[in-house]
């Protein structure tokens, strides 16, 4: 078998292989072809495994870091437990320059045996319209090409707030911010004369129970704003039952007046880092401090002032040793002592608490 990168000729064979893997039709027609690392293994003429490495960048405690989105892994069930996916994977992963790598796992434990960790979920949770707030404490109005550098700086204030979420900047967002308006509807709150906020949604079809709206994103930067975008997806109480929300939860929970359901899917997203020191680097840091690890048989000294860290490598003697999945757990900021318990650290090591962050979210699937 070779494994090659893919042409717009290899396209018919693997728009079959991705119909036949995911249970999709794709369009005849070669789709854009936005920068990516696009592999796949031949056995002989016959496209058998493929799978793509994207460029993005992701908000980590108010730092952008690079990422390599790994997706449309494929491989044809004649040839699957043969390790194409390791291969594919670590050829991905070698060409790439991004410290970090995510993914959205269809089989988490193939993902785990590579070093990549499940950190978060991208939920879908079905609102009843009747928990939202029905009045609106500001004015609204439809947003216009006007309002998009302002509508991607409120994305952006509320990207470095937290973690995980992608900046929706570069090579794989060739729209830039005219993507923003793609929806049905896009709504904006203003206070003052100033947009604090902003709403977009798509109508679908279906009536009452079947068709909820489907809310891609809700960012806002007051109280005010957010009851009075919450307000306006009440107002189709008449015609419809429901929004359908997609990504975080916690602002929307805040802002309503009952309970929120549990949401109806929660696709996990899963984590790997590549580069110890330039993803260390890179990465935001909410205290200032020290901390010393192992991994891979490396032995790393991490010193954070004002936010930014300084990353050495040291002898591994002596240190605690992180897991590569682990290593994920700790850069998504999750507990030392969930590592301890899942046996992915050795020993108790309470230093590792300085790379304790917001849960992260992510709101974009690729």
């Amino acid at each position: 078998m070779i494994l090659r990168d893919l042409t717009g000729e290899d396209w018919p064979q693997r728009r079959v292989l991705g119909g036949l893997t995911f249970g999709y039709q794709a369009a005849e027609e070669l789709p854009e072809q936005t920068p990516a690392i696009r592999l796949g293994v031949f056995d002989g003429e016959r496209l058998v495994a493929v799978a793509a490495g994207r460029p993005y960048t992701q908000w980590w405690l108010g730092r952008p870091v690079e990422m390599c989105g790994i997706a449309g892994v494929a491989v044809h069930p004649d040839v699957r437990g043969r390790g194409l996916v390791r291969q594919l994977m670590a050829e991905i992963t070698d060409r790439t320059e991004a410290p970090i790598s995510v993914l959205y796992p269809t089989a988490p434990g193939i993902y785990r045996g590579l070093g990549w960790e499940v950190v978060g979920t991208l939920d879908e949770t079905v609102v009843p319209l009747g928990s939202l707030p029905t009045r609106s404490l500001s004015p609204t109005r439809s947003a216009t090409g006007a309002d998009l550098p302002r509508l991607h700086e409120l994305y952006v204030q509320r990207g470095r707030s937290g973690s995980g979420l992608i900046t929706r900047e570069g090579p794989s967002f060739p729209q830039g911010v005219d993507g923003l308006l793609d929806l049905d509807v896009v709504t904006v709150a203003e206070q003052d004369g100033l947009v604090t906020g902003w709403v977009s949604y798509s109508r679908g079809q279906g009536y009452r129970h079947g068709g909820p709206l489907r809310v891609a994103d809700c960012v806002a930067s007051t109280a005010v704003a957010m009851q009075s975008l919450l307000a306006g997806l009440a107002s189709w109480s008449a015609v419809v039952d429901a929004v359908r929300w997609r990504g975080s939860t916690a602002d929307l929970g805040l802002a309503c007046g009952a309970p929120l359901p549990a949401p109806e899917q929660a696709q996990p997203w899963m984590l790997r880092v590549l580069d110890v020191r330039a993803g260390l680097a890179a990465r935001g840091w909410g205290v200032d401090g020290a901390t010393a690890f192992a991994t891979a048989g490396a032995g790393w000294r991490v010193t954070v002032e004002a936010g930014q860290a300084t990353v050495e490598q040291q002898g591994a003697d002596g240190l605690p040793s992180v897991d590569a999945r682990g290593l994920a757990l700790l850069f998504a900021g999750r507990d030392p002592g969930l590592l301890l318990r899942a046996g992915l650290l050795d020993r108790p090591a309470p230093d590792l608490s300085l790379f304790a962050g917001p849960p992260p979210e992510i709101a974009d699937y690729f």
